[in-house]
């Protein structure tokens, strides 16, 4: 894998430098000179490094057996559509606490449910597809782009018929996956240029949104989860994306008890919201807010009534570590892609027992952090 440290030396630099000497550069070959500068840095995205189940240690136990049955129950009936959807749901969850070996099954009765939902009633096909949808995510944060015809057409089955009216909250997140789903095809096709704008606009659309409804909570945590994917995988304007990312964090967090019931699910995800404020830490210690960012660890440190998971203590010695060398990691970009990421952050959020791996974990050199390790 390529680290962010090294996308950021061999492409931001060179584009800063020949940025300076524009001004004294006339006409096209300004403007081609930039082009030039931008198509050689846009291409070399930062992803995190694919997860297989060997990478988790101590994982949750799952049932098994409970499994077999619901996968030979969708089997036998292929054409039931809640046959598939219990079996695919039952594999999502294994997979979501490491067990990988469940991901392709997960999609194979998700897919199925997705494709009998003509059939079915409006809000069950769309609980369906929702789920199909955001499980494919797991793929595209790595950027296995697969799947991603099929999670473009998911999202596409869900725009609501365009009223002149604002689209509500949920419809409005469907909008945002889906400009994620076609940014990202776009650059599986070779148009990362077509891949950075669709990001842009996609990035003022959720500004303009969290301007207008300053009281939908979620949307200021999907707008964090956005900007700070993005400053991880594009090495143009990380910092940028980073003050903003630490913007939304806030409010999100701030406001914790106005996300929605499911947002917050702590039986689903026993650890988002220490996910959340390691990312804010993170975020702004990058960005060069070191106050405020040691701030944010204190509160994660301190947050009362959190569930005791394995997971949750190595967020908490990783945010400890940070917090007692910020001076250190400060306005540090290695700390791109933030951690976990990809596959990992979704352990993260719904393991109780399971192990992440920290081999991606970045420390400044000779340092030890004392937590579980495979």
């Amino acid at each position: 894998m390529i680290c962010a440290r090294g996308v950021v030396d061999c492409f931001h630099r060179p584009l800063q430098t020949m940025l300076a000497f524009l001004p004294s550069m006339g006409g096209i070959w300004k403007y081609g000179l930039a082009y030039l500068a931008l198509c050689a840095c846009i291409p070399s995205v930062t992803v995190p490094p694919v997860r297989d189940a060997g990478d988790f240690a101590n994982k949750d136990s799952i049932d098994e057996l409970g499994l077999d049955a619901l996968s030979r129950a969708a089997e036998q009936n292929p054409g039931d559509a809640g046959a598939q959807y219990r079996a695919g749901m039952a594999h999502v969850k294994a997979t979501l606490v490491g067990h990988f070996s469940h991901q392709d099954l997960a999609e194979r009765y998700l897919i199925r449910a997705y494709e009998l939902g003509s059939g079915l009633e409006p809000e069950t096909r769309i609980s369906q597809a929702r789920a199909l949808g955001r499980f494919l995510n797991m793929r595209s944060s790595v950027l296995d782009t697969r799947r991603i015809n099929l999670q473009v057409e998911v999202y596409e089955s869900l725009q609501a018929p365009m009223t002149g009216e604002s689209p509500r909250a949920s419809e409005f997140h469907f909008f945002v996956f889906l400009a994620s789903g076609k940014a990202m095809r776009a650059y599986d096709e070779g148009h990362p240029l077509r891949a950075l704008a669709r990001i842009r606009r996609l990035e003022r659309v959720v500004h303009e949104r969290t301007r207008t409804f300053p009281d939908e909570i979620d949307t200021f945590a999907l707008g964090a989860t956005l900007s700070s994917n993005f400053a991880g995988a594009i090495p143009v304007g990380r910092r940028r994306r980073l003050g903003v990312a630490a913007s939304y964090f806030r409010v999100q967090q701030d406001r914790w008890q106005e996300l929605s019931p499911g947002a917050r699910d702590t039986e689903w995800a026993p650890n988002t919201r220490t996910v959340f404020m390691l990312a804010r830490g993170d975020s702004l210690l990058a960005a060069g807010h070191e106050k405020e960012a040691r701030q944010v660890y204190d509160e994660l440190l301190s947050l009362p009534n959190e569930a005791d998971t394995g997971v949750r203590r190595q967020l908490r010695a990783v945010a400890r570590h940070r917090r007692n060398n910020s001076s250190v990691y400060l306005r540090d970009l290695g700390l791109l892609p933030l951690w976990p990421g990809g596959r990992a952050s979704c352990v993260a959020c719904h393991a109780r027992e399971t192990t992440l791996p920290t081999d991606d974990l970045y420390l400044f050199p000779g340092a030890r952090v004392e937590i579980l390790h495979p």
